[in-house]
């Protein structure tokens, strides 16, 4: 995945809709991820301020929702939200309501309190997210 988003950035693309539906094995004998789904890409340009809401609920970077100018970092934001995802089981901005997620999503909560949530995680597992 890290090494998808890397190619994508050399080229100056920015994704801005990673999430899980979008990532794909190359084929059925492979563990080779691929980044599907560019419908929402956009060249990376510095003279050009991105302001546009896009991307999914629950993966989005912040600035996004909150109709900041945001660059590819925001694709980070996204593969360090999976990362969490996979290592905890949990979505990071998780609720029962699709406002409750925007709200955490926009204001970042993010739960780092992972012995209150009963999950076991390496020091350098935390240090990671």
């Amino acid at each position: 995945m890290i090494d998808a988003v890397y190619h994508i950035h050399r080229l100056n693309i920015m994704h801005r809709d990673i999430k899980p539906e979008n990532l794909i094995l190359r084929d059925q004998s492979s563990l080779e991820l691929c980044l599907a789904d560019f419908g929402l890409a956009e060249f990376v340009d510095s003279s050009k301020r991105l302001l546009t809401r896009c991307g999914t609920p629950g993966y989005v970077a912040p600035e996004v929702l909150l109709d900041k100018d945001y660059d590819e970092r925001v694709d980070i934001f996204s593969v360090g939200v999976i990362l969490y995802n996979l290592l905890t089981g949990c979505q990071v901005f998780g609720g029962d309501e699709l406002d409750q997620i925007i709200m955490k999503n926009e204001k970042c909560i993010i739960n780092w309190d992972f012995d209150k949530i009963n999950i076991s995680l390496t020091s350098d597992c935390k240090d990671l997210l």
